[in-house]
């Protein structure tokens, strides 16, 4: 991977100008190109893109395959009958604007000897923000359950009998365990 200090269109096409040519691969054999959606990749007239469209016009631009992963893992996730992402959510926003609950709840991770690690926030656009939300959370089950399991206001509706209901919901686990792979 060549290194590229001065990340400009002119400059991120010469690198890889060169290690074709240093690859001994020609233009002619280029057929997609894959990158981000930045204006420096793909712009119409100063681009990476435009130049390879010099060498090569039949170049077909492929899109950005972490974005359309982001699509498809999104998509997917929506089709889970329990909202996983509602679940980290609804705890996230729990404990967010709290030091008393956070007090609370870190009796419970001292007690089952859990490493207090922060909740996250889930973003739904950046890129793999729902698996860290999904690591997290799964470190955290075990303590989570007990916490809204034991909470005072658990019988009542909103938020914390939701959150209850959901940990001790088999199959959310399942779910949580399945997007964690």
């Amino acid at each position: 991977m060549p290194i590229v200090n001065i990340g400009t269109a002119v400059n991120l096409f010469h690198a890889m100008d060169q290690t074709l040519t240093k690859q001994e691969i020609p233009w002619s054999n280029v057929f997609g190109f894959m990158s981000d959606n930045c204006s420096v990749m793909k712009g119409k007239d100063n681009s990476v893109m435009s130049r390879i469209r010099e060498r090569q016009p039949l170049v077909m631009d492929m899109g950005c395959i972490c974005h359309l992963a982001n699509v498809c893992v999104g998509a997917a996730v929506k089709l889970i009958p329990l909202s996983v992402e509602d679940l980290i959510f609804d705890i996230y926003c729990h404990f967010n604007q709290s030091s008393k609950r956070k007090g609370e709840y870190k009796v419970f991770l001292e007690f089952l000897d859990i490493d207090p690690l922060k909740i996250i926030k889930h973003v739904s656009t950046r890129w793999l923000s729902l698996k860290k939300c999904v690591d997290r959370t799964l470190h955290h089950w075990p303590a989570l359950l007990s916490y809204f399991k034991s909470h005072k206001d658990v019988e009542k509706e909103g938020r914390i009998k939701r959150v209850a209901k959901l940990l001790k919901t088999p199959e959310m686990k399942m779910y949580f365990l399945f997007l964690m792979m």
